[in-house]
């Protein structure tokens, strides 16, 4: 198949959120399937060579892209629009395929009469002169003419004959998100609830997605929501990230099911000034001794200064 409808306002509502390289991946995909009239291979291997995807970060975007929009059967992977699209575009065509049939075989039929009635008038004269003598009041022809095999004439106000349609293609079910695509669902919808802001998506998260599905199963989309609603303030720090959310999943999926928080992570150690001890710790460490009547701010600065080399 070298055309196939583009439905550009669908099209464009269901791509709005890729990047450039995304949505190009999509086009690609989607021109080698109406091509190639059948599901892209099973292999993700074989699909990114088909579509020219060799370096690791295209890879990623086909695998992204496929789980997205496609849907794995035992055939390849589907997209259920071009299904549809194929299977609308088939049905009109045998519809077209048997009335051509038909305008053909009305058309042979009307010239083979034709042809029937000119030869049978033809031969009859031919007869009639070679019998009859040539006369001042020749005998009329009598000879009775030919009916020509023609189609029955119409009644008045008879209506045209209606053609069949051809039978509309059952709806398909929608399909099934892989277990990544909920989790990233769910991650998704409580980020933008959290932060009023779409998340990055990309190769790293890709697999942490993977990665975290592995360890926590179905319960994985249930925990990326609870993990927006944790009060520890690291999580916070760290932007609510998906490699946060992996590192801690088993943590958060037992906290999820008991109700029980672990006790917060250790604050970080305060720094040398800030306590009396810290402070003749780095002086030692550098050879300074405070002198008589020095103010404590003045001794910190003076330990900082040879801290950076200075003098």
């Amino acid at each position: 198949m070298n055309h196939y409808p583009r439905h550009v306002g669908d099209f464009t509502k269901k791509t709005l959120g890729l990047s450039f390289a995304q949505f190009g991946c999509y086009n690609r995909l989607l021109d080698w399937y109406y091509m190639n009239e059948c599901p892209l291979p099973l292999e993700l291997e074989d699909v990114c060579s088909d579509v020219g995807a060799h370096t690791l970060e295209d890879q990623a975007i086909v695998q992204f892209i496929l789980r997205k929009y496609f849907y794995r059967k035992e055939d390849g992977w589907h997209n259920q629009r071009a299904d549809e699209t194929l299977d609308e575009i088939y049905a009109k065509s045998e519809a077209a395929k048997k009335s051509a049939e038909a305008r053909w075989a009305k058309q042979q039929a009307r010239k083979d009469a034709n042809q029937m009635r000119s030869h049978s008038d033809s031969n009859a004269r031919g007869h009639a002169n070679a019998m009859l003598p040539i006369t001042h009041n020749p005998i009329p022809n009598t000879t009775p003419k030919v009916k020509t095999l023609s189609a029955a004439p119409k009644k008045p106000g008879a209506a045209a004959p209606k053609r069949q349609k051809a039978p509309a293609p059952e709806p398909k079910a929608p399909p099934e998100l892989p277990p990544s695509a909920k989790a990233w669902e769910a991650y998704r919808q409580a980020y933008v609830a959290h932060y009023g802001t779409e998340p990055i998506r990309n190769a790293l998260v890709n697999s942490q997605l993977i990665q975290l599905v592995k360890r926590l199963g179905a319960a994985a989309p249930d925990v990326a929501i609870f993990y927006f609603t944790h009060k520890e303030p690291f999580y916070a720090k760290k932007g609510h990230s998906v490699g946060a959310l992996l590192a801690d999943c088993e943590k958060l999926h037992m906290e999820m099911k008991t109700g029980r928080t672990v006790a917060e992570r250790d604050p970080p150690a305060p720094s040398w000034w800030m306590t009396d001890a810290g402070i003749k710790k780095r002086a030692a460490e550098l050879g300074l001794k405070d002198r008589p009547g020095e103010e404590r701010r003045d001794f910190v600065e003076r330990i900082r200064i040879a801290s950076q080399g200075g003098k």
